[in-house]
């Protein structure tokens, strides 16, 4: 099992934050190749960011994915899965590559179900799809629609591409001392976001993806 992590990223001070701790454990696994990918004037890849031309707006988030799998579109086959996680997400690795070994090899897009008028996308928080899929994305050249996750979801149902439902777990003040009892006790959960309700503590959420990494990595 290997996997491309394309971790949607943009400069900030609070992204920025978020990239440390994705640095402490990105390179973790061999069987996890990650990088962020962000807009820039020039397109080159750096280390473990992916830096690619265009102008950073929430209409052409889209773009900028398929800009990243246009880039790495000759090494698609080396992977089994190509995971699109935003940088508020953490994940198990471990855990996460073991719960891909049960989803099909072909045709196969999965993560958190949402709902735009009756048609399902996978939550932006975080999805995978497998090589043949990202190349129907890549040869479709979609505009957005609406969001980038909804753009997927869109091209899915066009395709009559199955979006297999997991869950991923929320992370937050309230909520923070018990999750991490959760999650160590259930290795069955491998995907967790922290977002404040409503989203207007961004510190605070960058202190508790911290103890996640602490936690389950320790480096």
């Amino acid at each position: 099992m290997k996997v491309l992590f394309l971790i949607l990223a943009s400069n900030g001070p609070f992204y920025s934050k978020y990239e440390e701790q994705w640095k402490r454990y990105m390179n973790t696994n061999p069987a996890c190749e990650c990088y962020f990918y962000k807009f820039s004037a020039v397109q080159e890849l750096s280390g473990n960011t992916l830096w690619l031309k265009g102008q950073e707006t929430q209409n052409n988030i889209h773009a900028k994915t398929l800009a990243a799998l246009d880039f790495f579109k000759d090494r698609l086959d080396e992977f089994d899965f190509i995971c699109r996680p935003n940088l508020s997400s953490f994940f198990v690795f471990d855990r996460y590559l073991e719960y891909l070994k049960t989803l099909p090899t072909k045709m196969c897009v999965e993560g958190p179900h949402n709902n735009y008028g009756g048609m399902i996308y996978p939550s932006g928080c975080g999805y995978s799809f497998t090589p043949d899929v990202a190349k129907i994305i890549l040869e479709r050249q979609d505009a957005q629609y609406h969001m980038d996750d909804m753009t997927i979801g869109k091209i899915c149902r066009e395709q009559s591409i199955p979006i297999h439902k997991r869950d991923f777990m929320m992370i937050t003040n309230a909520n923070v001392e018990s999750a991490i009892e959760q999650i160590s006790a259930k290795p069955a959960i491998f995907h967790m976001r922290v977002k404040q309700p409503p989203n207007n503590r961004r510190w605070d959420d960058v202190a508790n993806y911290t103890r996640l990494v602490d936690k389950f990595y320790g480096t």
